[in-house]
């Protein structure tokens, strides 16, 4: 196996040194001019890369087919310390720095595959490199062996209470005592004397390091009480779990861990987003190292390196970034998210699709980002029949997917429903296919499934509000029944909605295959002509977009129907109006002829009061007092006479006679004005 003695500067200026790992040179690609793969090794709390990290990196080299680096961390075994720091002394944000300067070494080498490096770490190293990974985009992978997530929690667990006291005054003492110039207070790492603190006080820790002690090995057993200081408090890894997505993730976790409990180890796990992947061991935290179960935990990291999960999922609510510039921010720097689509014009729209790519100084491909926007309206079932109007609710979905060169890539979904959520992790989960090698293709086929599930729950949903409808013809009492058009119209108003966003819909995922190129920068051989990869994701989504389209065709078939039932309802009432008009004209003839008959029979009354009216009148006059039938008493002869005042009835009378005919005359002149001024508004109105 070649391995060669190596040195790097870090940022300022230490000088690390190690071994760098290349395979055999009868291994396939280990020929010069050939790019590999490269993993960086580094060890846990005060160990040096003789303690194990050879045989390891000898191993991955030789069946990986890559090539590893191994070295020491600043001040402890063969590596150099900064100018007033003193050796055997821990800095975790100067490991963590140094581990970055490593990558940037590694990538500088001819025989490195700049775009694959990945990072294995034990112990507190493992901790160490997941940090990194969530800082650094370089890194394609991380294995943790026995990662020490939380030194905080770990030292709690590992140290009574009293003691964190007398830690906490020790690290005063000590920094007071650095101040003065004093050299640095050194502790030993473990210890079997009784009544002697160490940093690591259990007999598994003893029985793994003691053996290093004594074969000859630079290994030192002490550490400087600023290294206690600092460990306690490395937290730096919990605090960036959410940002490690996409790089994958294994954890390797021993089942009787005591430094890094199992318990904690899961509950961060939990806390990483896809991809990742976790294996338990039966074993304590030295025993991931040695024995036979070094040889299972490296077995377990070759499968991993081998077929690492490369896709991860995010869910969102796009009102968090909305309402949070920094994380708005965070979005567009870190993961070159578009700012454009914050904008109100790009939330609001009912569709799109775009993407982008991005190359390093090399000019090869760094990132492809894709991102689209699907728009679904779901209607609910309505509470009871008299309810006016259909419930409903938008899917304003948003996807961006973000896809390193080496496979790894995740994808953000904004405001997707739980069911969505639930099935898009069943299917990425679901292990019926592996992913392909275009993670972006692989992904946007999988959210395009279940968004065009959606869409089809979403029309059948209005499928069967349609059918309810036309299913009431049947009944015999549908046309006496008042039909509610308000509710027709309404429900009509969905089902256009639902015509748009799917046409919309099925531009989008047009646009999608239609901007896709691989990593190569060509355009997939599936998007055109045969399709000669049955399995590549494209000729899936060209599957989901005829169902797209067909789903639209379907929506407009029931609008039609809709339409048609609007049209039927309206005739059938203008028919049932039409018979009730026939109905009451029918009865308005009978009411007529009624009329005419009370006319006749008044015309009569009319005549005979007529008649009698003149005999009236003259009895009338003559029976007044100017009148009176006189009778001579002498000759008893009778004759009439007039009264010389008989003149005052006619002046009374014919003056009033003719004052009520002008005011008969002038009322009805007045309501002739009047109805002629009705007609010409009338006739105004309707020209």
């Amino acid at each position: 196996m070649p391995r060669t003695d190596v040195s790097f500067k870090t940022s300022d200026g230490v000088t690390l040194r190690g071994w760098f790992f290349t395979p055999p040179p009868t291994a396939s690609g280990s020929s010069t001019g050939i790019k590999l793969p490269c993993l960086i090794l580094t060890h846990g709390l005060s160990c040096i890369k003789e303690m194990g990290l050879s045989e390891l990196a000898t191993k991955f080299s030789e069946e990986l087919n890559m090539t590893c680096l191994v070295y020491d961390h600043r001040g402890f075994g063969t590596s150099d310390t900064a100018p007033g720091q003193p050796r055997q002394e821990v800095i975790t944000w100067l490991q963590t720095s140094d581990m970055r300067d490593a990558i940037t070494y590694v990538q500088g080498r001819e025989d490195v595959d700049r775009s694959k490096v990945a990072l294995w770490g034990y112990s507190l190293s493992a901790a160490e490199a997941v940090y990194v990974a969530a800082i650094d985009r370089r890194v394609t992978a991380v294995i943790a062996l026995g990662p020490g997530m939380d030194g905080t929690e770990i030292v709690r667990r590992m140290a009574p209470p009293h003691a964190m006291l007398a830690m906490q005054g020790l690290f005063e003492m000590e920094r007071l005592a650095r101040a003065d110039g004093k050299d640095p207070t050194r502790v030993p790492v473990v210890s079997n004397e009784p009544g002697v603190q160490a940093t690591l006080p259990s007999q598994e820790s003893w029985d793994f390091f003691s053996k290093w002690a004594t074969n000859g090995s630079t290994w030192k057993n002490e550490l400087t009480v600023r290294s206690l200081e600092d460990v306690s408090t490395f937290a730096l890894p919990i605090s960036h779990l959410d940002k490690v997505t996409p790089t994958p993730v294994l954890f390797e976790v021993g089942a009787r861990d005591t430094n890094s409990p199992p318990d904690m180890s899961m509950r961060w796990y939990a806390k990483l987003s896809e991809p990742k992947e976790v294996v338990l061991v039966d074993a304590d935290h030295y025993q991931l190292m040695v024995d036979g179960k070094f040889q299972e935990t490296s077995a377990d990291a070759d499968a991993f390196l081998k077929t690492r999960p490369e896709q991860g999922v995010h869910f969102a609510k796009r009102d968090l970034f909305q309402d949070n510039k920094h994380l708005r921010d965070h979005m567009c720097t870190d993961w070159a998210y578009p700012s454009m689509l914050w904008e109100k014009i790009c939330r609001e729209a009912n569709g799109y699709a775009g993407s982008a790519r991005s190359f390093d100084g090399h000019q090869q491909t760094r990132v492809d980002t894709s991102w689209f926007q699907f728009l679904i309206k779901q209607l609910k079932p309505r509470a009871n029949a008299s309810q006016q109007t259909y419930d409903y609710h938008w899917y304003e979905m948003g996807f961006f997917i973000y896809a390193l060169a080496s496979g790894a890539a995740v994808a953000f979904c904004f405001d997707t429903p739980q069911v969505f959520q639930v099935e898009l992790l069943d299917s990425l989960n679901s292990g019926e296919s592996n992913p392909p090698k275009e993670a972006m293709a692989f992904l946007q086929c999988a959210i395009v499934i279940e968004v065009s599930r959606l869409y089809d729950f979403s029309v059948w949903s209005l499928r069967d509000q349609i059918r309810a409808i036309e299913k009431k013809r049947s009944d015999a009492r549908y046309v006496d029944s008042s039909i509610d058009f308000a509710q027709l119209h309404d429900l009509a108003r969905h089902t256009i909605h639902t015509c748009e966003v799917l046409a919309v819909a099925a531009d989008t995922l047009t646009t999608l295959l239609g901007d896709y190129r691989s990593s190569s920068g060509r355009i997939c051989e599936c998007s055109f002509g045969p399709r000669e990869k049955p399995d590549c994701p494209h000729n899936k989504m060209w599957f989901w977009l005829g169902l797209l389209q067909n789903f639209g065709r379907r929506a407009k078939s029931l609008n039609d129907r809709l339409s048609n039932e609007i049209n039927l309802g309206f005739n059938l009432v203008v028919q049932r109006d039409t018979q009730e008009t026939v109905t009451i004209s029918r009865m308005t003839v009978d009411i007529s002829s009624a009329a005419r008959g009370d006319s006749a029979s008044m015309k009569t009354i009319s005549v005979v009061t007529l008649a009698f009216l003149p005999a009236t009148f003259v009895c009338t006059i003559f029976s007044m007092s100017f009148f009176t039938l006189n009778v001579d008493d002498s000759t008893g002869e009778k004759h009439w006479l007039i009264s010389e005042y008989f003149w005052i009835y006619w002046v009374i009378t014919v003056p009033l006679t003719v004052l009520t005919l002008i005011c008969w005359w002038l009322g009805q002149r007045k309501e002739d004005r009047r109805e002629e001024k009705k007609r010409l508004t009338w006739k105004s109105a309707t020209l």
